[in-house]
Formats: structure tokens, C-alpha cells, sequence
């Protein structure tokens, strides 16, 4: 169904010279006597973005942005953008390298572990698990922040690491499958989705859509580690195998304490503006 009902990006369309183009698209999504008024927004909020960062680029940096070809990696570790780049690549990796995917990929060798030998129904329950808090984590995080969220999940995935460490080491059956449920509904409410809203999130548009790309190339990246050595550290520690998740989730979580604001409810001036005055204040501190 995409080719009949996706539509190319307004924004990317007027980088690139075709103006008539996103009239179209403009045209399709908002109805003809609204366009005039997205393109003066989409014209003037690109001219704002520019004149804010240009300043700190290289002329290379200029050039390239300018034209409509993408941020090049050296802008994006640059100041304006090193923060927000360390950020995204943060979120990327703990999305998969929390290891959600070993029990994707183990769930039948985790679940036998645990007393529960059906193959089948160990694949509807995590299917079910995943699913269902996925669907609500739009609502929860527009009523209680982006951050809190990525927060909350990763806290209960902490906790939920913990209880199937301990739940295997004592054959507690039951334990065990709630544990690896509560772990998979933790990440599907909170990682899971936001992870890319938060990439977006906190970009400008003209970076937003090279970072989100390696974004994703990062998260896959520690996915293939993770799908890789998993079968090594549980042969190694057995029943203790979830330890180095509990490591690396109280790491995240850190991370996000420490390094990411709420983005949830502001718009993209407002978050920019927000990571420029936590720029300055580095900078006042390290003149200090």
C-alpha cells in the first residue's frame, strides 16, 4: 500500500529545487488554501535553523547542508550537534544491546530453562507481551514525557533482569516466565518505539533523517553483537547469563539521567534552544 499512500517529504522536495512537487504533497496532506502557509513555515523555519548553526560550521559543512545533500559526519561531532549525536548513538545501542533480542531470538531455550517446553506458546506470549505495550506508549509518553518513559522502561528492565537471574538460579518456574514478560512489556512500552522518536526528536530537520540512518545502522550493529555472544555467555554463565544486561541497563539509565532532556511537548526551536543554553553552561563551567 506505500506507493498509493505515502507521500515524499515537503521539506526534502524544496532542497532539492522541486517546488511544484511539494506544492503537490502539501496540496494532498492539508488542502490547496493551506499551502501557502506551510511552505512560508517550512522556508522560514529552514532559513532559522541555517542562520543558528551555520555559524559554528566548516565551510565544507555550509556548502554541503546548503545544497541539500546531508549533514557530513564531521558537523555532526562538531559542537552544535555533538551532544545530540552522542545522544542518539547512546539510545540506538542500549535499544539492542540491553539484549530485548535474545529473547526474540532464545525465547524457546529461555522458556525450557524456566519449566516451559511448548516452543509455540512461549512465541505467542512474548508476541503478546511486546505488542500490547507498544500500542499505549504513544499515550503514555505524550502524558508523561519521552524521557520519563525511556526512564521507567529501563528501570523495570533492570528490575525484570534481575528477577529471571534469580528466578533461574532457584528454579522458580513461574517467577521466571513473569520476569521475562515484565522485561519484554518494559522494553515495549519504552525503547522499543521511542528510541526513534527520540532520534528525531531531538535533531533539526535538516540532520534529522543522517542520523536517524545511523541510528539504525548502530542499533542493528549491536543487535548482530548481542545475537552473536549471547549463546557464548549463557554457555559460560548459565543461569547468570542476564548479569551483563543488568550491567549495561543501569549504565542506560544513567546515560539517559544524566544526558537527555524531556523532548516530549516542545518543538524542535524549543529543544534546540535548550541544548544551546546546556552548551553554554559547559562552557562557562570549563572557563571557571
Amino acid at each position: 500500500m506505500s506507493p498509493f499512500l505515502m507521500v515524499e517529504s515537503p521539506v526534502w522536495l524544496l532542497l532539492k529545487g522541486r517546488r511544484a512537487e511539494a506544492e503537490a504533497v502539501l496540496t494532498r496532506l492539508f488542502g490547496a488554501e493551506n499551502v501557502p502557509v506551510a511552505l512560508e513555515w517550512i522556508e522560514s523555519k529552514r532559513k532559522h535553523d541555517m542562520e543558528m548553526q551555520s555559524s559554528t560550521w566548516s565551510e565544507t559543512g555550509n556548502e554541503v547542508v546548503r545544497s541539500g545533500k546531508g549533514v557530513p559526519f564531521s558537523e555532526l561531532i562538531a559542537p552544535p550537534l555533538r551532544r545530540q549525536f552522542i545522544i542518539a548513538i547512546g539510545v540506538a545501542c542500549m535499544q539492542k544491546i540491553t539484549g530485548i533480542n535474545t529473547v526474540f531470538y532464545y525465547s524457546s531455550d529461555l522458556f525450557n530453562q524456566a519449566g516451559l517446553s511448548n516452543a509455540r506458546v512461549s512465541t505467542i506470549i512474548i508476541d503478546i507481551v511486546n505488542m500490547l505495550p507498544t500500542l499505549v506508549s504513544g499515550f503514555f509518553a505524550a502524558r508523561f514525557g519521552n524521557r520519563r518513559m525511556l526512564l521507567c522502561g529501563l528501570a523495570g528492565m533492570f528490575v525484570s533482569a534481575i528477577g529471571v537471574t534469580l528466578s533461574l538460579s532457584f528454579s522458580w518456574s513461574a517467577l521466571s516466565i513473569l520476569f521475562i514478560a515484565t522485561y519484554v512489556g518494559s522494553f515495549g512500552v519504552s525503547l522499543g518505539p521511542l528510541m526513534y522518536v527520540v532520534i528525531a526528536d531531538i535533531f533539526p530537520d535538516y540532520a534529522r533523517a543522517t542520523v536517524t540512518s545511523i541510528g539504525v545502522m548502530v542499533a542493528w550493529t549491536a543487535n548482530l553483537i548481542v545475537g552473536v555472544g549471547y549463546p557464548y555467555i549463557s554457555s559460560a554463565l548459565d543461569d547468570l547469563a542476564y548479569l551483563p544486561f543488568v550491567v549495561l541497563l543501569a549504565i542506560s539509565f544513567v546515560f539517559v539521567l544524566m544526558l537527555l532532556p524531556e523532548t516530549s511537548g516542545k518543538t524542535n526551536d524549543e529543544i534546540q534552544d535548550e541544548f544551546r543554553a546546556i552548551r553554554l553552561r559547559e562552557q562557562r563551567a570549563a572557563t571557571n
